[in-house]
């Protein structure tokens, strides 16, 4: 730290660390960060999801879950027949929040698709009824 006080040339400025500009930086971060969102999808995922079905009865009241129970799950659009709550199902889904730029998320939950719209009805009604 003595050293880099006498000589603040020494110190890579933000705008170009190791010949790389902050766009360019900026990019591979995307990158790992994408990388490890796909590891996350198929590696830790499973694991996250028995973690969370052991814990419903502690995460959840029998109230909430009453409610979310009587609600109707689409299958696709415009709506189809109506699907009843899996608790399996939501913590699956649950699992996969914040992984939905992962490749092995947009595989699984193609845009527009039907198991898009049943996954982001049950992150829905969980998000306003848990």
């Amino acid at each position: 730290m003595k050293n880099l006080l006498k000589n603040p040339n020494s110190i890579a400025s933000i705008q170009n660390i190791d010949q790389k500009d902050l766009k360019e930086i900026l990019n591979a971060l995307k990158v790992a960060n994408s990388n490890e969102h796909d590891i996350m999808f198929t590696k830790f995922a499973s694991t996250l999801e028995k973690i969370l079905k052991s814990l419903k009865d502690v995460l959840t009241t029998p109230a909430q879950r009453e409610v979310v129970e009587a609600l109707d799950i689409y299958q696709n659009q415009p709506q189809s027949n109506p699907l009843q709550w899996n608790w399996d199902t939501y913590f699956r889904f649950l699992s996969y929040r914040g992984l939905e730029e992962s490749e092995g998320f947009k595989a699984m939950f193609p845009t527009n698709s039907d198991p898009l719209y049943v996954y982001n009805q049950y992150i829905a009604i969980a998000h306003a009824n848990l």
